[in-house]
């Protein structure tokens, strides 16, 4: 299944038909297959489709809201508040006069609407559900697990609002908090809202809006992720996905993802010929909704650690951006609110890991820090700038491999402390080492410079020119690129 560059006719009345028994968790999978095949085939008919199922996410909550109290409200016009709609086809006004029809059908059916949501099963036998729509119920494709408190989401189907059990065909609506989804096949998601996204089967999904982080065990690659402007196709990877206006963003964490995109398709082409670009760990990608790619340079992940005050951790870096303009380029920057602790991940598209030289463990005044992870193939990028926006005055400090000739930027302006940090490059493909001190290969220098304003910090290349330059000849650069720590300077003293 592909992304089509073109939107064929399609019928109408027969989407209507699957989508609603669809909502009613009676449509077979044959059914589900032939609903996915339409939706694949045509925007129109997934602005449609989108219309439909958010209307009947909205008059579930109006019959769900009359068993509770018949006085109340049967409609919770906050559903999508948070969900942008427009550029769908998703019509307001007709939404709500959609609504306002189911609140007077509650009030003036009373208990004829609540026997119509105690006995859905019904609905078949009064050919609410049209003959010719099969009935089969559909297999259960994954689970969710609530990640923060009280998470609110909808199936789209009678009664399963914060229902865990997901099945083939239904779109989720996750309009609060963070879940986990688990998929029968081993494959993980983790959603934050606001989010609309289809489950078309256990290895295929179709992401409308919002943003979801993927990660695909051995034997479960395949796994796809659908977006109006792209379709990623996993081969053992971890990876985020996120949809916004028509626009979507793909970072790739571990391992390697295809990418198939509007702008690679030419009419008559099979699907396996759409395929754009690998993606590699370490990159990231913005697809436009026109097809064109571009560079995401930051990437810093929801997270669901709190401070005491209970909000979630902010970190005291806003921004990093660099002086790379190749467009063949991908490498993107990882910010971790204190995220630097032994084990950490020192690199985007390596699986080295910082930590402490002795069992004694690293510098105290690094655990805790805002962490950039750079990407280890920036090591010899030649007249190289990182630039680090920081929201307040803090102390910067630069872990350089010792066999890099210290750069003149680093000496005019930092302080080496004569403090060390160890690498854990994990050669030969063994495992990591276990805590401080266990399996070091490398021992970092580490410098320090205090910035008493918030504002944008500078930092250099990866060692000296003439080192930049004999290494780009040879064949092993035989060093690593350096690693950044952010501490505020209340924490730091």
């Amino acid at each position: 299944m592909g992304v089509p560059s073109t939107t064929p006719e399609f019928n109408s009345q027969r989407l209507q038909d699957l989508t609603l028994a669809k909502c009613y968790e009676s449509l077979s999978e044959g059914g589900v297959q032939e609903l996915s095949s339409i939706l694949s085939s045509s925007a129109e008919a997934r602005s449609e489709y989108y219309r439909l199922v958010s209307v009947h996410s909205e008059l579930e909550i109006g019959l769900r809201s009359s068993e509770e109290n018949y006085h109340e409200s049967c409609f919770d016009s906050s559903l999508l508040s948070d969900i942008r709609t427009e550029h769908r086809g998703v019509s307001t006004r007709n939404l709500w006069q959609l609504c306002t029809a189911a609140c007077l059908l509650v009030a003036i059916g009373g208990a004829s609407v609540m026997w119509w949501y105690q006995e859905p099963a019904n609905l078949a036998n009064n050919n609410s559900i049209p003959p010719d729509v099969p009935v089969t119920p559909v297999a259960l494709v994954c689970r969710i697990t609530p990640l923060t408190k009280q998470p609110e989401w909808t199936l789209g189907r009678i009664g399963v609002a914060n229902k865990d059990e997901v099945l083939q065909g239904d779109t989720l609506f996750l309009k609060g908090g963070a879940v986990k989804l688990d998929f029968t096949s081993g494959t993980s998601a983790v959603l934050n809202s606001p989010l609309v996204m289809q489950i078309v089967s256990v290895d295929r999904v179709r992401l409308m809006e919002g943003g979801m982080k993927v990660d695909v065990p051995k034997g479960a690659e395949g796994f796809r992720v659908e977006s109006d402007s792209a379709e990623i196709v996993d081969l053992g990877t971890s990876f985020s996905v996120n949809v916004n206006d028509g626009d979507t963003n793909l970072v790739v964490f571990d391992g390697e993802v295809d990418l198939k995109s509007i702008n690679a398709h030419r009419s008559g082409e099979p699907a396996d010929d759409w395929v754009v670009k690998r993606f590699v760990a370490g990159e990231a990608v913005l697809i436009s909704k026109e097809g064109t790619l571009s560079r995401i340079v930051q990437v810093q992940q929801p997270t669901l650690d709190h401070g005491e005050d209970g909000a979630p951790l902010q970190s005291v870096i806003t921004s990093v951006r660099d002086s790379i303009k190749r467009n063949d380029f991908f490498g993107f920057y990882e910010i971790i609110p204190r995220g630097m602790h032994e084990e950490a991940f020192a690199f985007v598209d390596r699986v080295h890991e910082w930590n402490g030289v002795t069992a004694d463990g690293m510098p105290s005044y690094l655990i805790g820090g805002d962490l950039v992870k750079t990407f280890n193939s920036d090591k010899l990028t030649d007249e190289l700038k990182i630039i680090l926006e920081l929201a307040e005055p803090s102390a910067v400090y630069i872990l350089l491999d010792p066999r890099v000739p210290t750069p003149e930027w680093l000496m005019t302006t930092f302080e080496n402390t004569g403090d060390l940090v160890g690498l854990d490059e994990n050669r030969d493909g063994k495992q990591n080492g276990i805590g401080p001190g266990d399996n070091i290969d490398r021992e970092f220098s580490v410098w320090r410079c205090e910035y008493p304003n918030a504002g944008a910090v500078t930092l250099g290349p990866n060692g000296t020119e003439g080192y930049i330059r004999n290494r780009k000849l040879g064949q092993w650069a035989m060093s690593n690129m350096y690693g950044i720590v952010v501490v505020p300077l209340d924490d730091a003293k």
